[in-house]
């Protein structure tokens, strides 16, 4: 079950995978309802909103982002005990630049795209929205959601 590293046996932490498994599949109800919140802005809107659905955020909310906290900072915990800090680093660094990036060019321009014509009178095409993106990082459209 556990491979042996420096003296110290590895220990697969089944509850904590059940757990991060959950946490991250809740991600994907929890994101979809937003879009039928009446309780606050979000980059997109349905025009029929639910009252269910906000009862459903106002109940993960509080609780679900510090769950994923806790999750990342156990999975260290446990991983520091196996290597340096320095390799821990390097080894995040490697593994989450690529989504980073990936996610700050193709995935939150579109939603701030979305969110300004949904949520602001500005109006910009898509290319002036993706430039405006990178060049301005004051909020002239006082829109909530801006970061």
């Amino acid at each position: 079950m556990g491979e042996t590293v420096g003296g110290q046996k590895k220990i697969r932490r089944y509850d904590l995978d059940w757990l991060r498994i959950a946490a991250v599949l809740l991600l994907i109800p929890f994101h979809t309802a937003r879009v039928f919140n009446p309780g606050e802005l979000f980059y997109a809107k349905n025009d029929q909103l639910s009252e269910g659905l906000q009862r459903f955020i106002i109940f993960v909310a509080p609780w679900h982002m510090s769950l994923l906290f806790f999750l990342a900072g156990a999975a260290s915990w446990f991983a520091l005990g196996f290597r340096s800090g320095g390799r821990y680093a390097s080894e995040r660094f490697k593994r989450l630049l690529v989504p980073f990036l990936f996610g700050l060019a193709v995935i939150i321009p579109p939603q701030q795209y979305v969110g300004m014509l949904t949520n602001t009178d500005a109006e910009r095409s898509w290319w002036a929205q993706y430039v405006f993106f990178w060049t301005h990082w004051e909020n002239p459209d006082n829109y909530v959601g801006w970061w």
